[in-house]
């Protein structure tokens, strides 16, 4: 019988929530306290990432790759892609179609993590879960770190093992 009681209390008490919340709505406009930022549209154009496949009778795709700003620190993804169908093969040299990156020129990437998805380069299995981070640096040189246009990070030196 206790359970009843209590059955039907909550029942009343959420029926009462329900029919007076609509009440509590007010007309009441908020305008923002600052103007919303503008997007950045400056950045790094049409850079490249190259790689070569070095897993033996695999074709790999790269899906993404993360880079860290020197300064400061800060970690960015970037979704990458290629040309034609996006494989990889063994021994090949492949690089990434250009890419925007959203850091200005000038500013220097001192890492890079790369993912990448597997399969067999003979046979019908499909592409493997993503794999990585597959860590690459590029030269200490600083003036070799900064972002510029039409920049190719990487090159045969960068081997997915």
């Amino acid at each position: 019988m206790r359970r009843i009681t209590i059955a039907i209390a909550a029942t009343l008490v959420l029926s009462a929530l329900i029919i007076a919340l609509p009440k509590f709505r007010t007309d009441v406009k908020a305008s923002p306290v600052a103007s919303p930022a503008t997007p950045q549209t400056t950045g790094c154009k049409n850079v490249m990432f190259s790689f070569k496949n070095g897993l033996p009778n695999e074709n790999i795709r790269v899906d993404k790759i993360e880079y860290r700003q020197f300064a400061t620190g800060n970690w960015r993804t970037e979704l990458i892609s290629f040309s034609g169908n996006g494989e990889c093969a063994y021994h090949a040299l492949c690089n990434t179609t250009g890419n925007t990156l959203v850091v200005p020129a000038g500013v220097r990437l001192d890492q890079f993590n790369l993912y990448y998805k597997s399969k067999p380069s003979n046979g019908t299995a499909g592409w493997s879960a993503l794999i990585g981070p597959i860590m690459f640096l590029p030269p200490p040189d600083p003036a070799a770190q900064q972002c510029r246009d039409s920049k190719i990070y990487g090159g045969p030196t960068w081997v997915v093992r």
